[in-house]
């Protein structure tokens, strides 16, 4: 059985089909004393100035266990050499975390996603120096 809600968002046999759900919501969050902080509720696609080097980096809203996470993270430099301090939960391919592009105006677009609460983030580069 099919239930309608507000519309166009519809429950059907425990799953919940949202309008436009292949979209996904940009933000520009900032670095502030070092830290990025996604708020996962409010976009999926963070697109970052990196304008400082990155020491902390906290996800918030991330999905419980059993249901999966993902977003992206658009880094764009400023001409200056920049670090990110990943989290220990975030696995790169081969343990080997990206080197960050430095030529200005130019994007790093990195991709991860959790299907157990956060404790590991699959850690993907989807296209550097762009």
């Amino acid at each position: 059985m099919a239930i309608k809600v507000a519309g166009t968002t519809v429950v059907d046999d425990n799953k919940v089909f949202l309008p436009n759900s292949a979209s996904s919501v940009r933000t520009a969050p900032t670095i502030s004393a070092g830290t990025l902080t996604l708020d996962l509720n409010s976009a999926t696609v963070f697109d970052v100035a990196l304008n400082g080097n990155i020491t902390s980096l906290t996800l918030s809203n991330v999905q419980s266990s059993g249901r999966s996470s993902s977003f992206i993270l658009i880094l764009t430099a400023d001409g200056t050499a920049r670090s990110v301090t990943w989290p220990a939960s975030f696995k790169w391919p081969s343990a080997q975390a990206p080197t960050l592009t430095s030529t200005s105006t130019k994007k790093d677009i990195l991709s991860f996603f959790t299907v157990d609460g956060g404790t590991t983030w699959n850690a993907f580069i989807s296209g550097q120096n762009v």
